[in-house]
């Protein structure tokens, strides 16, 4: 009896019973893919880039749009992460909805309306993302160009979320700073893949996320983004019958 109750509560508690399995992006990619065409302007990156979060190459009605989209996939309940966000975020605060925003620069966390609380971290050093309270989702962006760890960052986010939750991956390709862009984004034909979308799928599938692309087809057509948002789910079980 005492067993056949252990199986049951393996299988729908909902724990990963068998993790993803786990490499460096360095080992995955290689090196040459995940340097930046231009170190030193990729030092100060950060800042800048959570000065403008989007505010200079993309129209309001574009990032409100954007933002109205990643509402509706994000639980209007519960503590969502926005990482690298700055001076605006695409996820709404609501009532009963707790944004914690991460990024580098406090001036332009500051100034971000919808955030309840932030923290500093640059996830390209510390790709371990922390977090005091249960976690819903996660929202990464505009960043997916320019991360030099996207596994283990991502990995850190799988370990994170529960079971079902999501994280939420929004990247432009055509818009962004090419200096400051890894090899492997500004070129992912010369390292084996199709192009952009499959480089951000590739990074969630290796993390352990099932992922699904989210319908942007009115999006992109009333306000002109050449983008994607791209839905990780953590799934519910891993279950293997090895010891």
């Amino acid at each position: 009896m005492r067993i056949g109750v252990s199986l049951f509560n393996l299988i729908f508690s909902g724990r990963n019973i068998v993790p993803p399995q786990r490499d460096s992006s360095v080992r995955v990619y290689g090196a040459r893919a995940l340097q930046v065409q231009d170190p030193r302007a990729a030092a100060d990156f950060w800042s800048t880039r959570e000065r403008e979060q989007g505010v200079h190459y993309l129209r309001p009605t574009l990032r409100e749009g954007l933002r109205a989209r990643v509402d509706w996939l994000v639980p209007s309940k519960g503590h969502v992460l926005d990482i690298m966000c700055g001076t605006f975020s695409y996820v709404s605060r609501l009532p009963g909805r707790v944004i914690h925003g991460i990024g580098t620069t406090p001036e332009s966390l500051s100034e971000n309306s919808a955030l309840s609380s932030f923290s500093i971290q640059d996830i390209n050093d510390q790709p371990v993302v922390s977090y005091h309270s249960p976690v819903k989702a996660v929202v990464i962006s505009l960043g997916a160009p320019y991360m030099t760890k996207p596994l283990e960052f991502l990995s850190s986010i799988y370990d994170l979320l529960p079971a079902g939750g999501k994280v939420i991956l929004l990247f432009a390709n055509d818009k962004g700073d090419d200096s400051k862009t890894t090899n492997l984004w500004l070129d992912p034909r010369n390292f084996g893949f199709d192009d952009r979308d499959a480089v951000a799928r590739d990074y969630l599938e290796k993390t352990g996320f099932s992922v699904k692309e989210a319908n942007l087809a009115l999006i992109c057509l009333n306000l002109e983004f050449f983008g994607n948002i791209l839905v990780g789910t953590k799934p519910r079980q891993w279950f293997s019958m090895a010891s």
